[in-house]
């Protein structure tokens, strides 16, 4: 499996516009996503793909199930 899913990940925003409906998820690990630097390994979801809510949701499934085999 790849190593992206191993790690944690978090929601951020595309940059994009002020109020853009969409966000992108990438690794925890990333400090903070600039489009102008070379993230590509650090992406697990780009942007415009997905919508905020979804997001939020499927990282917050993501990390839950991270943290249970983790304890195992």
């Amino acid at each position: 499996m790849k190593s992206i899913f191993k790690q944690e990940w978090k929601v951020v925003e595309c940059g994009t516009q002020d109020k853009c409906w969409c966000r992108m998820i990438v690794l925890k690990t990333l400090k903070k996503y600039d489009p102008d630097d070379d993230n590509e390994d650090s992406i697990v979801v780009e942007m415009g793909m997905i919508d905020s809510y979804i997001a939020k949701y499927v990282v917050k499934l993501h990390n839950a199930e991270i943290k249970r085999q983790n304890k195992n």
